[in-house]
């Protein structure tokens, strides 16, 4: 199955940015404008998400509406990660030893990690038991639903992950993962933590964000890969595999993956730089993305994602963005949305990747103000293709060579071209490899 898996992704060749798997996500207001940094869905209904403004968010109706469980208290610090065992026993965690405490419905904000550490990530395994990870390799452990802590430092680097598989197999492993390495210990019997290096990780520029397990014990790590391009990165283990091994996705100078959910043994969801998530329905062999309306540029990162089955999920991440599905992000499903106007058509530039230069193609029903431009993933602006000219009714054909506005060549990379007409706006990417 490995040998399917990479050859997959390796045909697929730029999953990440193909316009096949146009997907239905949809925004909401999150009533927030910083970074969102974690999320987790209670149940169909109930989700919670965390800021680093402070901001503890929860909504009991889809993230229709949103309330601040935070907004009581006098002082918070900016909040990091997030997780929930039921709607009655959750954990949120951020700065400076920072717990917000949910116990049988009960709410309590403390700071019994110490002050300096930063915490990063937090696994609710019980409703008594709880553990939270550090910043500098410190683990944190409550047996008593949060009111005292041991600590034991498990690793050099940061905790960015806590799982578990102990509530699906008999004797399952703890899991913390740092950016370069995986520790675990044995639930059942208890076991001390141990630190294994993964060598996919050693690339220059290679980092670990997040860590997953499927209902049948698959292992899934996202990240970035680095030496020659900062892509997004899938390791791999299955149950009985000694190692993970890396999959490459093709795509250069894409970004990294910051987080993993698996609603499923089959169905898993990814997201990260650029507004990208990706999405799996066959166990992870072959993948494609799923759209998200992250417009306008600059697109936000994504930073957390969380699905409670197959079809209902949440991603957040930069500037209060809070992206929800309620169809695992499949198109051809109608659902009760505000209709969007088709009047324009963008179309995907040919070829893609390209060097040294593409073709853009767009449409329009009726003679309209078109203005085409490129930007590089920051959203500063690259070019000008097209400057508020008035275009006729029909298809439109538009060559970029790949250079800037002062007439040199764009370095290999991502880039997005913006079509704007008087009925709205549309984008899409651009791969330039020299």
């Amino acid at each position: 199955m490995k040998n399917t898996l990479i050859a997959s992704f390796l045909t697929v060749c730029g999953f990440a940015w193909c316009d096949v798997a146009q997907g239905q996500w949809f925004r909401q207001n999150s009533g927030v404008d910083s970074t969102i940094t974690g999320v987790v869905m209670v149940d169909t209904l109930k989700t919670c998400a965390v800021s680093r403004s402070r901001s503890i968010l929860w909504t009991t109706n889809c993230g229709e509406a949103w309330v601040d469980l935070a907004a009581p208290l006098s002082s918070v610090m900016p909040w990091n990660a997030v997780s929930f065992l039921d709607s009655a026993n959750g954990i949120a965690v951020g700065d400076h030893g920072s717990v917000f405490n949910i116990v049988g419905g009960s709410r309590h904000f403390t700071r019994q990690i110490p002050y300096g550490q930063n915490c990063l990530s937090a696994l609710h395994l019980s409703a008594a038991e709880i553990y939270v990870g550090g910043d500098s390799g410190w683990v944190y452990h409550s047996i008593d639903s949060g009111q005292t802590w041991t600590s034991e430092k498990i690793s050099e680097w940061p905790i960015r992950a806590l799982v578990t598989t102990a509530p699906l197999f008999p004797g399952g492993q703890n899991y913390a993962l740092t950016p370069y390495s995986i520790c675990s210990k044995s639930s059942f019997p208890s076991s001390g933590w141990k630190e294994n290096v993964i060598p996919a990780l050693q690339g220059l520029g290679s980092e670990a964000y997040d860590l997953v397990f499927t209902n049948e014990g698959t292992g899934f790590i996202v990240g970035v890969g680095g030496d020659l391009w900062a892509s997004p990165m899938i390791l791999w283990k299955e149950p009985l595999d000694t190692s993970w091994t890396m999959v490459p996705s093709g795509v250069p100078g894409a970004g990294a993956l910051y987080a993993v959910s698996a609603p499923s043994a089959e169905v898993i969801f990814a997201c990260g730089a650029m507004g990208m998530i990706v999405k799996s329905t066959d166990g992870g062999s072959t993948w494609s993305l799923n759209s998200s309306p992250v417009t306008p540029l600059p697109v936000p990162t994504l930073r957390a994602i969380s699905f409670i089955d197959e079809k209902h999920g949440f991603a957040v991440g930069d500037a209060g963005t809070i992206l929800y599905t309620s169809n695992g992000g499949l198109t051809g499903i109608h659902e009760q949305h505000p209709p969007i106007a088709r009047d324009f058509v963008l179309e995907q530039n040919y070829p893609n990747p390209f060097n040294p230069s593409t073709t853009i193609s767009y449409g329009l029903s009726a003679a309209s103000c078109v203005t085409l431009k490129v930007f590089d993933i920051v959203g500063r602006e690259v070019a000008t293709l097209v400057d508020g000219e008035m275009r006729s009714a029909g298809r439109h054909m538009v060559r970029w060579d790949g250079t800037t506005l002062t007439g040199r060549q764009v370095a290999s990379g991502v880039y997005f071209y913006q079509l704007t007409t008087g009925t709205g706006t549309q984008i899409k990417r651009a791969v330039v490899l020299r």
